[in-house]
């Protein structure tokens, strides 16, 4: 079957659009890897045609005028890492010896205030505890039980800060101790 004068002016159009558009100019040429060390090489531009033949086709015996060469980027050389210096193994960390307590900060008090004080809180510790007795063998909710324990804690506080002495520390938690007890006691 002969192909119809329509699809040979078609092709031939398609042709002939091809070569008016320039294609053959834009091909992509790579250029070879360079070996100077020159890493601001710049790419040169391409010669431009005379002028009158931009968009026409190139004639028979016309010489393509060669690619310029592809500018070039410099690819950085990989850096080696400096090697460690080899010297005697380092000791193992020796065991410490245990740091010391730090020194409790005390207010000095004169001993006519430093008794005063030590009967204050033998005082609020003797209250809450006769306080805490009162809630012996009764049915206690779960907040009446949490402030038991509360004021335990301040009453074996304090007596550890007087096992110091401490005394205006110990009579501060006495004091602590004795006044939940109060509101522990109006509770029941």
């Amino acid at each position: 079957m002969p192909p119809s004068t329509k699809s040979v002016q078609v092709a031939l159009l398609a042709v002939a659009c091809a070569i008016a558009s320039g294609c053959h100019r834009q091909s992509v040429q790579a250029a070879p890897p360079e070996t100077s060390s020159s890493p601001t090489e710049t790419a040169q531009p391409a010669p431009a045609q005379p002028s009158g033949t931009e968009g026409q086709p190139p004639t028979a015996g016309a010489e393509i005028p060669p690619a310029a060469p592809a500018a070039t980027i410099p690819v950085p050389k990989p850096v080696e890492p400096k090697p460690k210096p080899v010297g005697p193994p380092a000791p193992p960390p020796e065991a410490t010896a245990p740091k010391p307590a730090p020194p409790q900060i005390t207010v000095r008090i004169s001993p006519a205030d430093e008794a005063q004080l030590k009967a204050k809180t033998q005082k609020a510790v003797a209250e809450a505890q006769a306080n805490l007795h009162k809630a012996d063998g009764r049915q206690l909710s779960d907040s009446q039980r949490d402030m038991i324990e509360k004021i335990q804690s301040f009453i074996a506080q304090a007596r550890e800060a007087g096992e110091l002495p401490d005394w205006s520390r110990a009579s501060i938690l006495a004091e602590k101790a004795r006044l939940l007890s109060i509101e522990l006691a109006n509770s029941l």
